[in-house]
C-alpha cells in the first residue's frame, strides 16, 4: 500500500509524455443534423437525405433537440483540406449503432440499425483518401434518450495512436496500479491479516483498477476485439464498488441502526447481479440500468455521509479521514456519471483522481488500524514475556524441588535394593540396575530366608519414572510382609496377587515377576513366574528357558501359579532380568532382541565382568540412542 505514494511521480511522467505537437483536425464542433420521423427511414442512404432542406446546425453533436420519438438521426460535416496530413485517418469514439459515409460511399458500420440491441462501444480508426469526399455523414440509431457522439478527428494514423495512448496513459497506469495493489493486499489478507478490513480494501482497489482499465480505449478497443466485453467489465466493477466500500465502512463504524448498512450492501449486490444477468440475455440494455444505479448510489451516499458525520462529531479520527475520502470520490464519481450520461462519452477524465484520493484515505485508515494492532501486540507481547518470566521462575523453583525429591527418591530406591551380595556363601551374584530416569519401575530382592535357602525376587511394574517407582514401593511393601512367612513360592505369589489386586485395582496397575528359591544344601532351584519374560538357566552350557507359570500379578483377583524344579551343579549359571534388557531399539528401529542377549549369556565370560560386557553391547548397538526402558540383570553362578 505504500506504493500509492508513487502516484505523483507517475502523473508527472504522464504529463511529460502528453505534450504533443502532432497536427490533428478536430471535427467535434459545428455539425448539421436531422431526425428521421418514419420507421421506413431505416433503409435510407445519403442520396435520400443530402438534398433535403431540414438540416439544422448544432455545436456539439450530442443529444440534439427535436428527437421526440425518433430513433434515427443523421449528422453531417464538411471535410476540411487534408493536404497537410499524411496517411489521413478518421478517428471517432462511439457507443451507438451507426453507419459512416464519405459522401455516398459507405465507410464503416457498427451494430445493426433497427435492432433494439446494445452492442457496447467502439473506438474506430478508419483510413481515408485526401480530397476524395466533401462531406462526412453519420447515420445513428438509438432507442434511448441519449444519441450522438463526442470525440471525432482526422489526423495521421501513427499520430492518432500516439495521442490516444498519451491521453489514456494515466488511467492505464493507475488502473494497473490499483489492480496490483488489490491482488497484493488480498494475498496479505489470506496469508497474514485475515481481517475483513483488508479484504474490503483489496476488493475495492482491484475493481477500481478494472473500472479504469475498461475505460482505456487503446486496450478495450484495439487489443480486445469484443465490443461488449469491456462495457460489462466496466459496469460490473462500477456496480460492485459500493459493495466493498460499504463493507469497509461497516468494519470501521458498524452497521448502524436496523443494520441499514447491511441492507444497502445487499441491495447493491443484488442490483449488480440482476442488472448484469438481464443485460447479458438482452432483456434490457446494460447502459439503461445506470440511472437506477445512480439513485441507489445516491441513497447510499446520503445514508453513509450522515452516519459518518455522526461519528465525526463524536471525534472518531477514522471517520474524519473516511469522510474526506468519500467526499472526494463522490464529487468526482457524480461528475463522471453526469458526463457519461449527458455528453455520451466513455472516455473519463478525472475519475482516477477521485479514486486515488479515496484509496489514499483508506490506506491511512488501514495504516492507523494496523499500527494500533501492532501496538497492542507489542503491549501484549511484553506482558506475555513478563508472565513467561514469572512462570519460568516458578517452574524452575518447582523443578528444583522436584529434582531434590527425585534425588531423595533415587537414594531410597537404591537403598532398598540388596547389598553385600558377595557375602553369600556357595553362590556368586552380580547385579545391574539402571533406571531409564532417576527412578524406575524395576525392583529385585535377594534374601536368605532360612539357612542355605536363597530367595530371589525380580519384578517389572507397568510404567516408568515416578509412576513405576511408586508401584515398586507398593510391591516391595507387600512382598516384604510375605517372603519370611510363606514357604512355598507358588503360594506366596497367589497371596501377593490377591493382596495387590484388592488394594491397587483402582489404579489399573499390574506387574510381572519371577520368584526363585535356591537350596544350596540339596542343590535345587524352584521358580514361579507370573507373566515374566523367559529367563535363562545354563546347565552344563545347555540353555534352559524358565518360562512363565501364571498370569501377571494384579490382573485377576484369584490367579493360580505352578512351581517348577531343577537341580544344579557347580559352575551352572542363572540369568534373571527384566524385558528392558532386550527391548531396546536403535535409530533404525531394529530391536536388540532376546537372541543377542542369550548369545552374550553363552559366552564364557568372567561373572564379575558379565554385567559390564552386556551393558557395553547395548550401548554399541544403540549408538547415540538412549535406553527406552529400565534395565535389571542378575547374573548368578553356583559354587561348591
Amino acid at each position: 500500500m505504500k506504493l500509492l505514494f508513487l502516484l505523483p511521480f507517475l502523473f508527472f511522467c504522464e504529463n511529460l509524455l502528453s505534450q504533443n505537437t502532432n497536427k490533428e483536425i478536430d471535427l467535434s464542433k459545428n455539425w448539421e443534423y436531422r431526425f428521421e420521423s418514419s420507421t421506413q427511414s431505416i433503409a435510407t442512404n445519403v442520396s435520400d437525405v443530402e438534398s433535403l432542406k431540414d438540416w439544422k446546425t448544432i455545436e456539439n453533436p450530442n443529444n440534439p433537440e427535436g428527437k421526440n420519438n425518433s430513433t434515427i438521426v443523421w449528422f453531417r460535416k464538411e471535410i476540411p483540406d487534408l493536404k497537410n496530413i499524411s496517411n489521413p485517418t478518421l478517428f471517432f469514439d462511439i457507443s451507438k449503432t451507426c453507419v459512416v459515409y464519405l459522401d455516398d460511399l459507405k465507410l464503416y458500420s457498427f451494430g445493426e440499425i433497427g435492432k433494439n440491441r446494445w452492442d457496447g462501444w467502439k473506438t474506430a480508426m478508419l483510413p481515408i483518401s485526401k480530397n476524395t469526399a466533401k462531406f462526412l455523414y453519420i447515420k445513428m440509431y438509438s432507442t434511448s434518450h441519449n444519441i450522438g457522439f463526442h470525440t471525432i478527428k482526422i489526423g495521421n494514423h501513427a499520430d492518432l495512436y500516439q495521442t490516444l495512448f498519451k491521453k489514456e496513459l494515466s488511467s492505464f497506469i493507475i488502473g494497473c496500479f490499483y489492480a496490483i495493489i488489490g491482488v497484493l493486499t488480498f494475498a496479505f489478507f489470506l496469508t497474514q491479516s485475515h481481517q475483513k478490513l483488508a479484504l474490503s480494501f483489496s476488493s475495492f482497489c482491484f475493481f477500481s483498477g478494472i473500472y479504469l482499465l475498461s475505460n482505456v480505449h487503446p486496450i478495450s478497443s484495439f487489443y480486445v476485439k469484443s465490443t461488449i466485453f469491456w462495457p460489462f467489465a466496466m459496469y460490473s466493477s462500477l456496480y460492485l464498488l459500493p459493495v466493498f466500500g460499504i463493507s469497509f465502512a461497516e468494519e470501521m463504524i458498524g452497521r448502524g441502526r436496523f443494520s441499514i448498512s447491511r441492507v444497502l450492501l445487499l441491495s447493491h449486490l443484488v442490483f449488480a447481479i440482476v442488472s448484469l444477468f438481464i443485460s447479458f440475455f438482452e432483456f434490457v440494455h446494460l447502459e439503461s440500468t445506470l440511472p437506477y444505479y445512480q439513485l441507489l448510489l445516491l441513497a447510499t451516499v446520503v445514508v453513509h455521509l450522515s452516519r459518518i458525520s455522526y461519528h465525526v462529531r463524536k471525534g472518531n479520527t477514522e471517520a474524519k479521514i473516511f469522510s474526506i475520502g468519500v467526499a472526494c470520490y463522490v464529487v468526482v464519481a457524480l461528475f463522471d456519471l453526469v458526463m457519461a450520461v449527458y455528453t455520451n462519452t466513455t472516455i473519463q477524465g478525472i475519475l482516477q483522481w477521485g479514486v486515488a484520493l479515496f484509496l489514499f484515505s483508506l490506506v491511512i485508515i488501514l495504516h492507523k488500524r494496523f499500527s494500533d494492532i501492532l501496538r497492542q501486540i507489542k503491549a501484549h507481547t511484553a506482558e506475555l514475556e513478563n508472565k513467561v518470566q514469572e512462570r519460568t521462575k516458578e517452574l524452575n523453583d518447582s523443578l528444583s524441588i522436584i529434582k531434590k525429591d527425585l534425588i531423595l527418591a533415587k537414594k531410597i530406591q537404591t537403598n532398598i535394593l540388596p547389598a553385600d551380595l558377595d557375602k553369600l556363601k556357595n553362590i556368586k551374584i552380580q547385579s545391574l540396575y539402571s533406571p531409564m530416569s532417576e527412578v524406575g519401575g524395576d525392583i529385585f530382592d535377594v534374601s536368605e530366608v532360612k539357612k542355605n535357602v536363597i530367595r530371589i525376587f525380580v519384578a517389572d511394574a507397568t510404567g516408568h519414572g515416578v509412576q513405576g517407582a511408586l508401584i515398586t514401593m507398593a510391591i516391595k511393601g507387600e512382598y516384604e510382609s510375605l517372603k519370611w512367612v510363606i514357604q512355598n513360592p507358588e503360594e506366596l505369589l497367589e497371596i501377593l496377587n490377591r493382596e495387590f489386586y484388592m488394594k491397587y485395582r483402582s489404579l489399573n496397575s499390574f506387574f510381572s515377576c519371577i520368584l526363585v528359591d535356591i537350596d544350596l544344601q540339596f542343590q535345587t532351584l524352584s521358580y514361579v513366574s507370573a507373566g515374566h519374560p523367559d529367563q535363562v538357566y545354563l546347565q552344563k552350557n545347555q540353555k534352559i528357558l524358565l518360562s512363565k507359570t501364571g498370569k501377571l500379578v494384579g490382573m485377576l483377583k484369584n490367579s493360580e501359579y505352578s512351581k517348577k524344579d531343577y537341580s544344579f551343579q557347580k559352575n551352572d549359571r542363572l540369568f534373571l532380568f527384566s524385558d528392558g534388557m532386550y527391548e531396546e531399539f536403535n535409530s533404525e528401529g531394529v530391536v536388540f532382541g532376546e537372541e543377542r542377549l542369550h548369545e552374550l549369556f553363552l559366552k564364557k565370560e568372567n561373572l564379575e565382568k558379565m554385567p559390564k560386557t552386556i551393558i557395553n553391547a547395548l550401548h554399541s548397538f544403540l549408538c547415540s540412542s538412549k535406553f527406552q526402558d529400565d534395565l535389571t540383570l542378575l547374573c548368578i553362578e553356583f559354587q561348591d
